[in-house]
């Protein structure tokens, strides 16, 4: 085997090992008061109950997704929803779930 072979399939395999670390470290977040949803730049605390709504969100775009960040025991976690269309002149229920995945930083100033 050629030595370009051979550090193609040690890439392969590095790339492959950190991809299952990565899915390993997904975490269960709750949307509470500790959070904050974005949409195309706009921003809104989520409700003690884990509800939020966002007004005045463009419906010209496409496609978007929400993203949530939460801090939780100084721990930043993010995540973020499948995308969705947000329809002018109507209230769109996302209806999402947020997917999270593992630890940002333990580190918040």
């Amino acid at each position: 085997m050629g030595m370009m072979m051979r550090l193609g399939m040690v890439f392969g395999l590095t790339i492959a090992t950190l991809v299952q670390v990565n899915v390993a470290e997904a975490v269960a977040v709750t949307l509470d008061e500790r959070c904050s949803v974005h949409i195309l730049n706009r921003n809104i605390q989520v409700q003690k109950d884990g509800s939020w709504a966002m007004p005045n969100v463009p419906s010209t775009m496409g496609k978007v997704r929400a993203r949530a960040t939460c801090v939780q025991n100084g721990v930043t976690h993010r995540g973020q929803t499948e995308y969705f269309r947000v329809i002018s002149g109507e209230s769109t229920d996302v209806n999402a779930t947020f997917t999270f995945g593992g630890k940002v930083s333990g580190l918040e100033s």
